[in-house]
């Protein structure tokens, strides 16, 4: 019988979603734009597509966002971070050489759902693809990056808009 294998071998493509690390519950107001199985499906075959773990954090009111989209300000809804922890005396063992490749989805008002899910599968998931795939010199993997996506509804119709690191 052949032995079974319960870890991946470093190297070896991951099969399926990416795993979700948190899910913070939302209430009826609010609701994601998009789930693990989009995202999985769009980002496939990035280099750093084991490595990844999506982060689902809607730790925001919909009436803080409902004030933040009348007033025209950007709303996040979704990022992509790098993270390396350099080796130092003054950290634990096991954050010593530290890289993590996270996912956040940010919530958005319920009724904005729809628009923002279609601007993130036709636009903002490529964008976020494009940064993950940038070859970048090797002082680029210390500390911490970021590729925001925040969209703007601007009378009624979203516009994104992309900060990165």
């Amino acid at each position: 019988m052949a032995e079974r294998k319960t870890r991946l071998e470093p190297g070896t493509p991951r099969v399926g979603l990416i795993p979700t690390s948190l899910r913070v519950p939302v209430s009826k107001d609010l609701s994601y734009p998009v789930g693990a199985e989009i995202v999985s499906k769009l980002l496939a075959g990035v280099p750093q597509y084991e490595l990844l773990n999506i982060y689902f954090a809607g730790y925001v009111t919909a009436a803080t966002l409902r004030r933040r989209i009348a007033r025209g300000e950007p709303v996040g809804i979704f990022e992509a971070s790098y993270y390396h922890a350099r080796p130092a005396l003054n950290r634990p063992r096991s954050f010593r050489g530290l890289e993590t490749w996270e996912l956040r989805v940010h919530p958005i008002p319920r009724e904005r759902k729809f628009e923002t899910r279609r601007l993130l599968v036709e636009d903002g998931l490529q964008r976020v693809r494009s940064w993950l795939t940038l070859q970048r010199p090797p002082v680029w993997y210390e500390g911490t990056k970021r590729c925001s996506l925040q969209i703007v509804f601007d009378d009624g119709s979203g516009i994104l808009h992309q900060e990165s690191d």
